[in-house]
C-alpha cells in the first residue's frame, strides 16, 4: 500500500507540471451520477467545474438508505443474534471534494481530495431492561430498538479516464485507493462492530476503490 501511495504522489507531481498547458474544447461544467453505488443502497452525484486549463474542482454528495447488505453485515455471535444483521437498516450522508487534473492532450486524469460520511444504523438486540406493567416495574429480557452512529473521515486518490461520446455525454471510469478513519458512538446498551472487511461501514484503514460515472457537459 505504501508503494501505491508513493506512485500516486509521483503522478500528482507529474500532473501539476504537465496539465496547465493543455485545455480541451469541451464544456466548463459537468453533472454526473455514479451507478456503482446503487447495489449498496447508495447514491452519488457529482458537480464538476473547470478551474483553469485542465484543472477541475469536483464536489460530490452521497446518500444511503436501506437494509444493510452483505458488505455491511455486523460481527455478531450466532447465540446473540436475535434479528439477523441482514435486517439492520442504515441511513447515511456524505460529502467529497476533489482536485482533478487531466494529462496533457488526453482524457486521462489524476484526482485527489478529502471525504466525510456519517451513518446511522438501526437494529434490534435482546437485552435486560426496565418495563412497567400493571403499575409495577419489572426487568424483562426482550428485543429492543437501538442505534449507533458512524462518522468516517478520509481521503481518496484516483486515476481515471473521461470517455466522450459527443460534445455533451461522457462516461468517467476511475480506479484508485482511499483511506478512512471511523469513529463510532452508540446507545449505551448496545453496540455492533461493522468491521468485517475493507468495505464495511466502520472499517478504518486503506482500501481500493473504483467505479464509473455517467455525466453531461455544458
Amino acid at each position: 500500500m505504501l508503494k501505491s501511495i508513493f506512485c500516486l504522489l509521483l503522478i500528482w507531481f507529474f500532473c501539476c507540471g504537465r496539465c496547465l498547458s493543455q485545455e480541451n474544447s469541451y464544456g466548463d461544467f459537468c453533472i454526473a451520477i455514479d451507478p456503482s453505488y446503487w447495489p449498496a443502497s447508495g447514491f452519488r452525484g457529482d458537480v464538476e467545474g473547470r478551474l483553469q486549463g485542465n484543472h477541475w474542482l469536483v464536489g460530490s454528495i452521497f446518500y444511503y438508505q436501506g437494509i444493510i447488505n452483505k458488505f455491511g453485515r455486523a460481527n455478531i455471535e450466532p447465540a446473540k443474534r436475535v434479528v439477523f444483521a441482514d435486517g439492520d437498516s442504515m441511513r447515511g450522508l456524505g460529502f467529497e471534494l476533489q482536485h482533478k487534473m487531466f494529462f496533457e492532450g488526453s482524457d486521462f486524469y489524476f484526482a485527489y481530495g478529502p471525504v466525510f460520511k456519517r451513518y446511522t444504523v438501526s437494529f434490534r438486540e435482546a437485552m435486560w431492561h426496565k418495563k412497567v406493567m400493571d403499575g409495577l416495574e419489572y426487568y424483562v429480557h426482550e428485543p429492543v430498538s437501538l442505534q449507533q452512529r458512524i462518522n468516517r473521515f478520509g481521503a481518496t486518490a484516483i486515476i481515471g479516464k473521461r470517455q466522450h461520446f459527443n460534445d455533451f455525454f461522457i462516461v468517467d471510469f476511475h480506479i484508485g485507493a482511499a483511506y478512512k478513519q471511523s469513529v463510532v458512538t452508540a446507545d449505551a446498551e448496545g453496540y455492533r462492530s461493522y468491521t468485517r472487511n475493507e468495505w464495511d461501514l466502520a472499517f478504518s484503514g486503506f482500501y481500493p476503490i473504483g467505479g464509473f460515472k455517467l455525466g453531461y457537459l455544458f
